[in-house]
């Protein structure tokens, strides 16, 4: 049992090699047999090489079919990817926005937001925010680490240079004056 679990974890790529040489094997005339030295083999082996090849087909098919899937899942994924994004920056509150409004008053699009803050999480989670390293040397009693905006949301805002007209001016003031102390 434990050899045909490894057999299935094969890559394709065995698997097309047995497909064509248990192929060749069993639909080659028998003049082209004869000339590779497999005259004797294919009288005794038939059996054999005929469930070779039925299964070397059938999971040759499965990985074609798989592969398949997947492409056509994240060719879908990606499509998706814009519109699910602009209804997640346009669902943010005003402390998620003051967030992405504070990073884009940086030069650079990177601030050091607290670690374990519950929006900047929320934010990294929704691909609006992502770490700048995965390696950081934290002071524990205040953990900051430095987050940039994502490709996407920084094309996003500029297409839409009106995001943050909603945002109250304290949010504003505060991120400006987060971002002159720091700079």
């Amino acid at each position: 049992m434990k050899d045909l679990i490894k057999l299935l974890k094969l890559p394709p790529t065995y698997f097309f090699v047995f497909f064509i040489v248990s192929g060749g094997t069993l639909f080659l005339p028998q003049a082209i047999l004869d000339k590779m030295g497999f005259s004797n083999l294919q009288d005794p082996y038939n059996m054999i090489l005929g469930c070779v090849f039925l299964v070397s087909t059938a999971l040759l098919l499965a990985s074609i079919i798989q592969y398949g899937l997947k492409t056509m899942k994240h060719y879908h994924a990606k499509k998706k990817l814009p519109i699910v994004f602009a209804e997640n920056m346009n669902a943010l509150s005003n402390y998620d926005k003051s967030i992405v409004y504070l990073l884009s008053l940086t030069p650079n699009l990177t601030f050091n937001l607290p670690m374990h803050d519950g929006s900047v999480l929320r934010l990294e989670s929704k691909l609006i925010i992502q770490k700048t390293s995965s390696q950081y040397l934290v002071d524990m009693l205040d953990p900051r680490v430095a987050f940039t905006l994502t490709n996407i949301a920084s094309d996003y805002l500029k297409k839409n240079k009106d995001f943050f007209d909603s945002l109250p001016c304290e949010y504003k003031r505060e991120s400006e004056h987060l971002v002159s102390a720091s700079w």
